[in-house]
Formats: C-alpha cells, sequence, structure tokens
C-alpha cells in the first residue's frame, strides 16, 4: 500500500506539472479522485459527492474541488486510514 501512495503521489504530480507543456498548466482532478479511488473507494465516494454539490451551488468547479480535496484527509482519519490520510493532506 505504501508503494502505492507514492506511484499516486508520481501520478498526480506528473498531471499538475506535464513536461509537455513546460510543466505548467496540468489538471489534477481527475488524478486525484482516481487514486483515491484505488485507495480508500470510500472517501472518493465522499469527495465526488462534496464536489458535485459545490458545483451546482457555486457553479466553480475549482471551488469545488478544493473544498472537495480539503475534506479528503478528514474524511481518511475518520475512516481509521491516517496513514493515507497524511499524503492526501499534502495533496491538496
Amino acid at each position: 500500500p505504501e508503494l502505492g501512495l507514492w506511484a499516486g503521489l508520481g501520478a498526480f504530480l506528473g498531471h499538475l506539472f506535464p513536461v509537455w507543456l513546460g510543466f505548467k498548466g496540468g489538471k489534477g482532478v481527475a488524478t486525484y479522485l482516481g487514486v483515491l479511488i484505488a485507495l480508500a473507494w470510500q472517501v472518493a465516494l465522499i469527495f465526488a459527492l462534496v464536489w458535485l454539490a459545490m458545483a451546482l451551488l457555486f457553479r466553480y468547479s475549482s471551488l469545488a474541488a478544493l473544498t472537495a480535496a480539503i475534506v479528503v484527509p478528514i474524511a481518511l482519519y475518520v475512516f481509521s486510514t491516517p496513514e493515507i490520510a497524511g499524503l492526501f493532506a499534502l495533496m491538496s
């Protein structure tokens, strides 16, 4: 599981800073969600629900993604996966 965390972090950073775009302009929300699905699907469902609610309320995808990303480490801690929570806190 620990190697999966580091691989997920690498994939996330690779999507945030893509080489072909000069290390800027990437999007990492879908990758973040994909890594979360692989490591803790219950928390990924919470992320998706929070994102959807915020997107419907405020019509800003970036605000929805930031809010959902803030909820993830809290939800991971509640679901008793603090070792994963620390890495996702770094990714948020």
